[in-house]
């Protein structure tokens, strides 16, 4: 492939239509906690994700390329608005 990306997001935040108890409960220690917590450890909503992920597929540049929690949270980041 001439290009390739990898999204490292962390623990992802959102609504889901599964049930995960071991998640719910995670989620509900780590948002209090989400200012203090490195990006790794932020839990990061999946509109984000998408986002990110839009902006990466249309990277133009060739390669391997690994977004990692902290970038994913910038580059998905709403747009100002005016």
């Amino acid at each position: 492939f001439p290009r390739t990306r990898f999204l490292r997001p962390g623990p992802l935040d959102g609504n889901r239509q599964e049930h995960r108890a071991a998640e719910k409960v995670m989620l509900g220690l780590l948002r209090p906690l989400s200012p203090l917590l490195p990006a790794p450890l932020r839990p990061i909503h999946a509109s984000i994700v998408g986002r990110a992920a839009i902006a990466a597929a249309f990277d133009p540049a060739p390669g391997v390329a690994r977004h990692e929690a902290a970038e994913l949270f910038r580059m998905g980041a709403e747009p100002a608005r005016r």
